[in-house]
């Protein structure tokens, strides 16, 4: 019981000797930097050698990696200098898709452990000196020792601790997620949308011929995108725009009937923009050909490029070239068309 009741009124001592130093403490300023970086690309072999090449020329601090045939993750730590030097290579190594960054300011946690290690160093000045008048053969003396043991235990592990902070003031602990980009699509999952629209079309044939066709057709379709891809089916006539009344024999309307599907590029946002997303893409599709005497059935082939102008969750504004191939009377018949859409959901 005696020994207890001392415990007790050291430990009401420290308490109170804490909370009085607690604030007269420093507020320090440390802080330390967490990155997180996804690269992708499609030589995967050569960047990943090139990569840890970097890093090992460098002297780079690797906390840990690993390394296979499709990824590779790297841990680092690293100082400014170092960082600076990482980002301004990043885009030498592939694709960056990601990069996010987060400071964590740890002021308060090495506040909080300085005054720890205060206290319990107080604590044990306080047994060490009650350690001094007890006979070391007594039973108090050899708990109270005990105890000491475990404050200078918790002292030390505080210390390693408050090291760790001291050593991570202004340094960056960045994390490389290396990745090889597959040219086939891997999500095989459809993302279907209801998108119906209108597409005006200008066509403009290369080699217009008597009897056969005019150089210039105009029309209007409807495109019913249906897919996120995008993939869509198309349907709408041409009519010459200057038809002649003494000609019978030239092709005066087109219809076409139609599937398509447009890619976007892998270097300009991949389509995710709300402005100016680069694509490319074909129509596939039979194409019905009349004039006032004569009739053509034909399958044609229309490849493409084109630019969204502006798209959102609603509403889809783009305008692209493309070049008409049909596969009958392909010579008087094939031409460049210009053409502007806008689908809205439905």
């Amino acid at each position: 019981m005696m020994i207890k009741k001392i415990k007790a009124g050291f430990n009401v001592i420290l308490v109170f000797l804490y909370f009085t130093n607690s604030s007269a403490q420093h507020h320090y300023q440390y802080h330390s930097t967490l990155v997180d970086i996804s690269i992708n690309t499609l030589d995967f072999t050569s960047h990943k050698l090139k990569l840890s090449h970097f890093i090992e020329s460098h002297q780079f601090q690797i906390n840990s990696q690993d390394v296979s045939k499709a990824y590779a993750d790297f841990n680092l730590i690293l100082n400014d200098a170092q960082y600076k030097l990482l980002e301004d290579s990043l885009n030498s190594f592939g694709t960056l898709l990601i990069k996010k960054i987060t400071t964590v300011n740890n002021s308060s946690r090495i506040q909080e452990i300085q005054l720890e290690i205060k206290y319990l160093t107080e604590k044990k000045n306080s047994y060490t000196e009650l350690i001094s008048k007890l006979d070391t053969k007594s039973d108090s003396y050899y708990g109270f020792w005990k105890e000491l043991k475990l404050i200078e235990e918790s002292i030390h592990q505080k210390e390693k601790e408050l090291l760790n902070y001291n050593l991570q003031d202004n340094m960056y602990t960045v994390n490389i997620h290396f990745t090889e980009e597959s040219t086939m699509p891997t999500d095989t999952k459809l993302k279907f949308v209801n998108m119906p629209g209108i597409t005006f079309s200008n066509l403009m044939l290369e080699s217009p011929k008597a009897g056969i066709s005019y150089s210039n057709y105009q029309g209007y379709f409807l495109k019913y995108l249906f897919t996120k891809g995008k993939s869509y089916l198309l349907a709408g006539a041409y009519k010459a725009l200057k038809p002649s009344p003494n000609d019978s024999l030239r092709y005066s309307e087109l219809f076409l009937l139609g599937f398509g599907q447009d890619y976007y590029s892998r270097h300009l946002g991949r389509g995710n923009r709300k402005y100016f997303n680069l694509y490319s893409g074909y129509t596939l599709g039979t194409v019905m050909i009349s004039s006032d005497s004569k009739k053509l059935n034909a399958a044609y082939i229309s490849p493409s490029i084109g630019l969204e102008l502006f798209k959102n969750k609603y509403i889809l504004l783009d305008t692209y070239v493309s070049y008409f191939i049909p596969f009958s009377q392909n010579r008087n018949l094939r031409g460049i068309s210009y053409n502007a859409s806008f689908n809205f959901v439905f």
